[in-house]
């Protein structure tokens, strides 16, 4: 029988809160509420008569992903698990089984383009595909695009060969992903995950067959697995969180912490600290913090 500390159930039911997937809408849709949007900053009034894209103008960040998450939305896509960080898109496209990697994937209009991944959802920087040309090269629509900073930069078109390993406008194309709307089913990522008496965790992913992968070293109090993502909090009051494949990098989450719980179709962690107030974050490791409660 697995207990749960109250703290723990607190968490959980904020973590369980959330919006129910709206239904899809056309690539073509995602071009042209895109395109609608060329030329303008991040504090501009956007084609929808909001301010800028997401809470960019506000936090005054590097918003290429707030942009392509911005478009993808309001298309009644799904965007659960992206977060200001380029690289929760190709987690996105991970969890969903919706990424390409190979050299000889054509990409499609309305696909997010995800340039130098270089883990831990780490990437230099996301777009869309705006049109697809029988010579091969494509043309992507930016968020974030040149300018002198992030408050002067704006939507704009880049164009260059398309294929997954190529560059445009020097930057490397790691992976284009599709977006998923209603009807479509995300994968699910079978694991089983376990602490052993030296406080390692031990995880397995795939069949009961498969073997076990040495996660973290020891000096663990708590462990969680839910879907692709993996917590520990370490005997010091330190919380690591890893999301995507087993050989992806631990992101420390915070310090000070006594309890925690994972929600992995969100990319939610939730945490309870040693002086009794509660946070979330959602959209994976590089989500940003929103106090709950005392």
């Amino acid at each position: 029988m697995i207990r749960k500390t109250m703290t723990t159930a607190i968490v959980g039911v904020i973590l369980a809160l959330g919006a129910i997937p709206a239904s899809a809408d056309t690539r073509l849709d995602v071009r042209d509420l895109a395109a609608a949007n060329l030329g303008k900053t991040t504090c501009d009034t956007n084609s929808l008569g909001g301010r800028g894209f997401m809470d960019s103008c506000r936090l005054q960040h590097a918003w290429c992903a707030d942009f392509a998450r911005w478009v993808w939305g309001n298309r009644n896509l799904y965007t659960d698990r992206l977060n200001p960080a380029a690289g929760s898109f190709y987690l996105y496209g991970e969890q969903n089984g919706t990424i390409h990697k190979d050299a000889s994937y054509v990409p499609q209009v309305g696909d997010a383009i995800v340039y130098d991944y270089f883990g831990a959802g780490r990437a230099k920087h996301v777009a869309l595909v705006d049109a697809v040309n029988a010579d091969g090269t494509i043309r992507a629509i930016n968020g974030n695009s040149g300018g002198t900073t992030e408050m002067n930069s704006t939507v704009r078109y880049s164009t260059g060969v398309g294929r997954v390993g190529q560059v445009i406008n020097g930057q490397t194309v790691s992976a284009f992903v599709s977006p998923v709307g209603a009807g479509n089913v995300r994968s699910a990522v079978s694991r089983i995950g376990v602490r052993f008496t030296d406080s390692s965790v031990h995880v397995k992913e795939g069949n009961l067959y498969d073997g076990w992968l040495n996660e973290y070293g020891g000096g663990v109090v708590k462990s969680e697995v839910d879907g692709d993502m993996i917590g520990v909090l370490t005997t010091s009051g330190d919380l690591f969180v890893k999301q995507g494949n087993l050989y992806e990098t631990w992101y420390n989450q915070a310090g000070g912490v006594k309890d925690f719980s994972l929600e992995s179709s969100k990319g939610r962690v939730g945490i309870v600290r040693t002086d009794g107030t509660v946070a979330v974050k959602e959209g994976g490791p590089q989500g940003t913090w929103v106090e709950q409660m005392g």
